[in-house]
């Protein structure tokens, strides 16, 4: 059984070659379930002590790619936060699929911004 950090960096990693609905979800439910600032906190652990963290430097690319706000787009349009609303997508509510793109990318950028944050370095 993987840690949470270890299935962040799979997950991403297999979002970013394959791009399935289910990778999205999969990263975002464990950062939701697991808090963003948490996660951010043992990603970061995990990498300080991993023999290659160049993995965890392409985990967090993949992340800031497809599911966070850059100068060009807002993080809710992107393919991650798109594939995350897909998949949990509910055919009655047309509005949903919005609302859980903002989710996906709000959760993402929390966990990037305390990945950067002075306070777990």
């Amino acid at each position: 059984m993987a840690g949470l950090a270890a299935f962040l960096v799979l997950k991403a990693r297999a979002y970013g070659d394959r791009a399935e609905e289910k990778d999205a979800y999969d990263l975002i439910y464990c950062l939701r379930e697991g808090g963003p600032e948490t996660a951010a906190v043992k990603f970061q652990t995990v990498k300080a002590r991993a023999s290659d963290p160049t993995l965890f430097d392409d985990a967090e690319q993949v992340l800031r790619r497809d599911f966070a706000s850059d100068d060009q787009t807002e993080g809710f349009r992107k393919n991650g936060a798109v594939a995350f609303a897909r998949f949990q997508a509910d055919p009655g509510r047309p509005d949903a699929n919005i609302v859980g793109q903002r989710e996906a990318s709000g959760i993402v950028e929390a966990f990037l911004e305390a990945l950067t944050s002075d306070d777990i370095h």
